[in-house]
């Protein structure tokens, strides 16, 4: 279940965004460092809020750039 949620969640939708170049997502490379997360510990988004200890104000920068 962890997976699913770091998959769809804003921070990743928010890495892709950013790390695209010439038009094509960087998602090879985001998808190559989920294996450095602990899915175990990911039961909802805020989670992975916690685990970065992402504030409001970089909430807000990734959902304006998305």
């Amino acid at each position: 279940n962890g997976i699913k949620i770091l998959i769809n969640s804003l921070l990743i939708n928010y890495l892709n965004k950013v790390t695209m170049t010439d038009g094509i997502h960087g998602r090879d490379v985001v998808m190559r460092n989920i294996k450095y997360f602990d899915l175990s510990k990911i039961n909802c988004e805020k989670d992975i809020y916690d685990l970065f200890e992402l504030n409001e104000r970089e909430l807000k920068i990734m959902k304006d750039t998305i």
